[in-house]
């Protein structure tokens, strides 16, 4: 939508926008949400939910497999499968399930394998990926109770290992995450690549990444660019931590 467009506000756009939301969000029903986001784009073009939806429509037909073959296993399958791993391997199969991480307000909040509305237990809890990558306090809306989980203790040596999750920009499964998105209004969406961005920088203690910048590239120009990350990577692992 251009700059200068007139944001269309009616009654109908507004709830075929929170209806898509709702059902990506909340069911986990990505064949509604792609409906939806059709529906949008074909009848409510200047609508503020309009460039959300013209992304989903091109992303949803991708992950129409979350949940069903990409799960997040339970703690104790977690443990099995990372003793089998090596280290970039472990880091590999957690960011890869950054975009099944799926809360109502905090991007910190406990996962479980159903998904039973803001702040409710599912019967099966799931690792957080995040959490069990970067460390964290993961967090519980039903009991307010907090379990801090000390990650893999990331360095600039895991940089490489990160830095193909740069590409595919997935729309995570979340209405607000203030600690990602301070400056966003409320059901402003995060994304797995601000986040891999800002976890790459931290350990780089620079913006390795120029998100920004990276948003305006070709698909060769950022593979180019990962490249470079990655051997940036390479050549200060030693000694930097």
């Amino acid at each position: 939508m251009p700059a200068n467009a007139t944001i269309d506000t009616t009654p109908a756009g507004d709830k075929a926008g929170f209806d898509m939301i709702h059902a990506l969000v909340m069911d986990r029903d990505f064949q509604e949400a792609l409906r939806l986001a059709n529906e949008i784009r074909q009848l409510h073009p200047k609508t503020r939910f309009y460039e959300d939806a013209v992304e989903l429509s091109a992303e949803i037909p991708k992950r129409l497999g979350d949940f069903k073959t990409l799960t997040l296993p339970t703690h104790n399958e977690w443990a099995k499968l990372k003793a089998k791993m090596s280290r970039a391997e472990q880091v590999a199969y957690l960011a890869e399930r950054i975009r099944l991480v799926n809360c109502y307000y905090d991007l910190e909040e406990t996962q479980f394998a159903e998904w039973a509305g803001p702040w409710q237990e599912g019967p099966t809890r799931v690792i957080h990926p995040l959490m069990e990558l970067q460390g964290g306090k993961e967090f519980s809306g039903v009991d307010f109770s907090e379990t801090q989980t000390t990650g893999l203790q990331l360095t600039v040596a895991d940089i490489p290992a990160l830095a193909p999750f740069l590409r595919d920009d997935w729309h995570l499964l979340c209405y607000f995450c203030p600690r990602v998105m301070r400056s966003q209004p409320v059901c402003s969406w995060a994304t797995s690549s601000r986040l891999f961005a800002v976890m790459i920088n931290s350990l780089a203690k620079r913006d390795l990444c120029r998100l920004h910048a990276m948003a305006k590239m070709s698909d060769a120009e950022i593979e180019d660019h990962i490249q470079g990350i990655v051997r940036w990577a390479k050549e200060n692992a030693v000694g930097s931590d």
